[in-house]
């Protein structure tokens, strides 16, 4: 993860933010980095990948609460 693929980049923020805006009003105790995750799996329409110890916590309720895929990914 300390070096990305030069086929990585980064998702639009023009259509990124639109969404983070309308995720933090349906789930308003997300904090920045969440809302980015779930607004950029949204646009992206991408499959979110949580840690053991993310997926204990709020993220999941609300990516499925937003119809997002997501599975818990133990990392090596």
């Amino acid at each position: 993860m300390l070096l990305l693929a030069d086929g990585i980049g980064l998702p639009d923020p023009q259509r990124v933010v639109p969404v983070m805006v309308d995720v933090a009003r349906r789930h308003t105790s997300l904090n920045l980095l969440n809302l980015e995750a779930v607004a950029a799996a949204h646009v992206l329409q991408a499959t979110v990948w949580l840690s053991p110890p993310g997926a204990g916590g709020i993220l999941p309720q609300v990516l499925e609460a937003e119809r997002i895929p997501w599975q818990t990914l133990t990392p090596s």
